[in-house]
Order: C-alpha cells, then structure tokens, then sequence
C-alpha cells in the first residue's frame, strides 16, 4: 500500500486526471470490443437467403461491405458494427493521448 501512495503522490492532480481518462478509455475500449466482436458473429446469420456463395464462404464477414446481401436486421448490425469500430479506434486515440501526457506530467 505504502509503494501505491509514493506513486499517486509524486502524481500532480493534473497527472491523476489524466491517468483517470486513460483508464476510462481502456474500458470504453474494451466495451466497444467486445460489440464489434458479437456484431461481426451474428452478421453473418443475417443475410438473406444464399448470400454467402463462392468466395464469400471463405470469410463469411465479408458480407459487411455487401449491404444487397443482408436483411434489415442485418444492415442494422452493420451499423452497430461500424460504430464501435469507431469507439474502439477513437477510445484507442485517446488512452494513446492521454497516457503520453500522463507520462510527461
């Protein structure tokens, strides 16, 4: 306990908000992870019927870039799936950022 209260006070208050906001952004991180993992599984089932046909069998998540090849819930997993694709890369951006100026505070 003693080496973890050395840490946080050699830590200016500027340096504790900034290493609370990275550790914020791994969560967001890793939530939106974890829904572009479940959205790119279930996409696949959402296609319309014979869909997935030639090359396509080889990568069923190559449907994500065909929108004619899904049903309606289907293009609405799209759009969840490219949305926390966004919130990874920008939560990613951020904890980078912030962890940078963490270091150097």
């Amino acid at each position: 306990m003693d080496e973890l209260t050395a840490v946080f006070s050699k830590l200016d208050v500027l340096g504790q908000i900034l290493l609370g906001g990275f550790l914020i952004s791994c969560v967001i991180g890793f939530f939106a992870w974890c829904a572009v993992m479940m959205t790119a599984t279930l996409l696949p089932f959402n296609t319309v019927p014979g869909a997935i046909r030639g090359w396509l069998r080889l990568n069923p998540l190559n449907v994500i870039f065909y929108g004619d090849l899904l049903t309606p819930r289907g293009l609405a997993l799209r759009r969840w799936l490219l949305r926390a694709v966004l919130i990874f890369f920008g939560a990613l951006a951020l904890g980078a950022a912030l962890g940078a100026a963490a270091l150097h505070a």
